[in-house]
């Protein structure tokens, strides 16, 4: 988290200041990623035959959303953690990497506290495996695939709330 590049700005509310937080870093190559796992999804789902319809890229779009709101919810988390710890990029690590490898596994062979771990509180499984099995049709109720959004948007709310128990702790060592 860069406090510094709050420094002698007036403070007007907790959020002004996450937005200026959250804008503080600019990366590019996270747009280049984004835009190349869609294509990816796109070309998969083309090679898979999954028939296009509004019903599949209004879940598609609700899934990569949900994704959007979860990932900046890991950069929000990790930042609030971060004041009380020492290397803020190790819980991004953690959390990004763990999440990343657990879409690999199939879901019924992952044990069962994995699943409840990435279904319930980093919610990678419902953004990720929940939609893609609804589009394709793995099994399942395909209701679950719809959950994508609200899920992500649960885990900044969440990820918010600790980073704002961390400013509130915050305490500067007056450089």
């Amino acid at each position: 988290m860069k406090i510094h590049l709050l420094s002698g700005l007036e403070y007007k509310g907790w959020w002004v200041m996450f937005l200026q937080v959250a804008a503080s870093v600019f990366h590019i190559h996270r747009f280049a990623r984004a835009g190349v796992g869609l294509a990816i999804v796109l070309w998969a789902l083309n090679r898979l035959d999954v028939a296009f319809s509004m019903y599949n890229a209004a879940m598609l779009v609700f899934a990569l959303l949900g994704g959007l709101l979860m990932y900046a919810g890991v950069f929000v988390m990790s930042s609030g953690i971060s004041i009380f710890t020492v290397g803020a990029l190790d819980w991004i690590y953690i959390f990004t990497n763990a999440s990343y490898e657990t879409t690999r596994i199939p879901v019924d062979h992952m044990p069962r506290a994995l699943r409840s771990l990435f279904t319930f509180f980093m919610p990678m499984l419902v953004i990720s495996y929940f939609p893609a099995s609804a589009i394709v049709g793995f099994g399942g109720p395909a209701w679950r695939g719809w959950l994508a959004l609200p899920a992500g948007f649960l885990f900044l709310c969440v990820s918010m709330l600790v980073w704002k128990i961390g400013v509130k702790h915050y305490k500067s060592t007056g450089s």
